[in-house]
């Protein structure tokens, strides 16, 4: 019998290898950044849940001690056990002077100072917080190293919870993310304050509120940093919008803590956002 010969499978062309790549080439430049926009957008979502969590702490600590917030976590303070959340290095809390050495990291550049870190289990909320976890943004840059991306607002520190008439609007916690160098969100008109609001999630970050709930804010609607608009968001005072300050808590909008106060004189006493009473 005779075998019908087959021809030799022909291989892929040139052309048709470079029509290969291209389709390729094309479809991940389509699909990798919708992947990665799901991804961030679940990220955001954890980072969001984290927030409601030390919202839920919050709540349970003012219970527990009169119906006062603990103290904001700032970095010249922070080492009493009074605040919110500590930091230091080698295990131990340390104040900073905020001028020659600073906390978790350089407020001009941002960049992490090596070795010094947040101590969430030795701050006044972990006992109801109970997880580290839940301080750490997963989207934010080093948060490995700081062990924290949220900051408090100065305003409300150690305030009575009764003095807070508008509970949808107060900001308690801000995800600061990258720019977080401890637990104090300095919500001022000060040009030195370079605090904001976190980018990584897709432009914009999370705000926890005094009464409990977290929401997403872009960072366009919500500019929160060390530039005009964010300093006037920082700084203001009217009803009916979201913000960190309200008449009703002290002079400018914030807190005065008497036992903080080591002038006698009322008239030279500053309040929780470190800006005179007069």
């Amino acid at each position: 019998m005779f075998k019908r010969s087959q021809a030799p499978r022909g291989a892929f062309t040139l052309i048709e290898m470079l029509v290969v790549i291209g389709v390729i080439a094309l479809l991940s430049a389509i699909l990798f950044p919708v992947l990665a926009k799901v991804r961030e957008d679940g990220r955001k979502t954890v980072c969001n849940s984290n927030m409601k969590q030390l919202g839920m702490a919050f709540a349970q600590y003012t219970q527990d001690n009169g119906g006062r917030y603990p103290f904001a976590g700032q970095l010249q303070l922070w080492a009493n056990g009074a605040h919110w959340v500590t930091g230091g290095e080698g295990g131990t809390p340390k104040n900073y002077n905020g001028t020659s050495e600073f906390g978790l990291a350089d407020p001009s550049t941002f960049a992490t100072i090596a070795g010094h870190e947040a101590y969430p289990t030795k701050g006044a909320l972990f006992q109801y917080a109970k997880s580290t976890d839940i301080y750490v943004c997963p989207s934010a840059k080093d948060s490995n190293l700081k062990k924290l991306s949220y900051s408090m607002n100065c305003a409300i520190a150690g305030i009575a919870t009764n003095r807070i008439r508008d509970v949808a609007e107060i900001i308690v916690l801000v995800d600061e993310g990258d720019t977080v160098n401890d637990g104090y969100m300095w919500a001022t008109n000060n040009a030195l304050s370079t605090d904001g609001l976190f980018k990584g999630h897709n432009g914009g970050g999370n705000l926890l509120f005094a009464d409990g709930h977290a929401k997403f804010y872009s960072f366009n609607e919500m500019p929160i940093d060390k530039e005009t608009p964010g300093l006037t968001i920082k700084s203001k005072t009217t009803r009916g919008e979201v913000r960190f300050r309200d008449l009703a808590f002290g002079p400018k909008g914030s807190n005065v803590i008497p036992a903080l106060q080591t002038d006698p004189d009322p008239k030279k006493w500053t309040n929780s956002c470190s800006e005179p009473v007069s």
